[in-house]
């Protein structure tokens, strides 16, 4: 099955977006911009994760469409899946490892962070993409054996549960599997709706053959979850540019939260979508979005590394544009090592495939 590139270009903006929102508040610190520009930049870029986690579960569907029409939930739990869960977990403990560099509270804990008794300060969201690919297989079984709208009042109800318990049984202090199911930034329930809501959305997108049809359908989708994200937020704070910045509604995830970014992420879907098919997005930057999309977990696992120019900063206190100049050698260095992946995966595929012809 050919790769479908707006849907590479997606993950890849994902991760970017991902990459942006750890890093845009140094542009302050730098008196680049204000604190109220800096509040929007915030504001916009917390759609990183939520738009992070519905690509995951629109990609899932795509990438296994022909294990779907076969309705077996066995056949998802393969070497391929099990070798995919392995990564993830090997990243997520190299984030650890580099952040302890970084942060010495997190050195002081390594060991215990390293074997899950404790959380990460950078990386987590990895362990939810960990359980939500374990758990994908199941939610497809699901979404085959349930109705559209059953599915959907099934997620609302299981993420209205899992939001009452995260905010009424879990405290901030706590580790354990309650706060990794149903507390903090990542939690498995809360984000896993947007996730099957991503499912759901790639099974309309291949039920149907005319992109008009699937446009009558998302765009205004998209523009009431906007609307009552972004209509709830407002009726909840008298500041919402500036709590949505300092991600006020994200521990746990908020109903209106979630909303208002799953209408931003899907209009950042169609908005891509609409670019790269209609080739008004340069085919440079197509290329260079697929590239990292196809590559997500090594890119996610190297930007934790583009720490280091600040650090050169603090210790050689150099001109401000002398650091902003190796962040973004840093950034070149790091894609030009995804590409040197992505080619060494692409002819090593090629090799494969050729060998099986023969």
């Amino acid at each position: 099955m050919s790769r479908i590139k707006w849907l590479d270009s997606c993950r890849g903006m994902a991760i970017l977006l991902l990459i942006a929102i750890h890093y845009v508040s140094a542009l302050e610190s730098r008196n680049f911009i204000s604190r109220d520009i800096l509040e929007l930049l915030q504001a916009f870029l917390r759609v990183a994760t939520p738009f992070f986690v519905f690509t995951f579960g629109f990609t899932y569907f795509v990438a296994n469409r022909k294990l779907i029409a076969k309705n077996s939930i066995a056949d998802f739990y393969n070497q391929k899946l099990f070798k995919r869960l392995v990564q993830i977990f090997i990243a997520r403990e190299i984030i650890v490892l580099i952040s302890a560099t970084r942060f010495p509270k997190q050195a002081e804990n390594l060991m215990d962070i390293l074997l899950y008794q404790s959380f990460s300060i950078g990386g987590e969201i990895l362990t939810f993409y960990l359980i939500a690919l374990a758990f994908a297989p199941i939610n497809i079984w699901l979404l085959n054996k349930l109705k559209g709208q059953l599915y959907i009042v099934f997620w609302l109800v299981l993420y209205s549960c899992a939001y009452f318990i995260g905010t009424h049984f879990v405290e901030y202090q706590n580790v354990g599997l309650f706060k990794l199911l149903f507390f903090d930034v990542y939690p498995f329930f809360p984000l896993m709706t947007l996730a099957a809501f991503g499912m759901l959305a790639g099974k309309f997108y291949f039920s149907v053959e005319s992109n008009a049809e699937r446009v009558r359908v998302f765009l205004p989708l998209a523009a009431v979850l906007f609307v009552l994200g972004a209509s709830g937020i407002a009726y909840l704070s008298n500041q919402p540019i500036h709590d949505l910045a300092i991600a006020a509604f994200k521990a746990p995830p908020h109903f209106f939260y979630l909303t208002l970014y799953a209408g931003v992420s899907l209009m950042l879907v169609m908005l891509l979508a609409l670019l790269i098919e209609r080739k008004i997005c340069p085919d440079s930057l197509t290329y260079i979005l697929g590239v990292i999309g196809r590559n997500t977990l090594v890119a996610y696992v190297l930007h934790y590394t583009l720490y280091l120019p600040s650090v050169l900063a603090k210790l050689y206190k150099p001109a401000v544009w002398f650091e902003i100049l190796c962040f973004f050698l840093m950034l070149l260095v790091i894609y030009l090592f995804i590409y040197m992946w992505d080619t060494y995966k692409n002819n090593a595929k090629s090799k494969l495939i050729m060998k099986e012809v023969k």
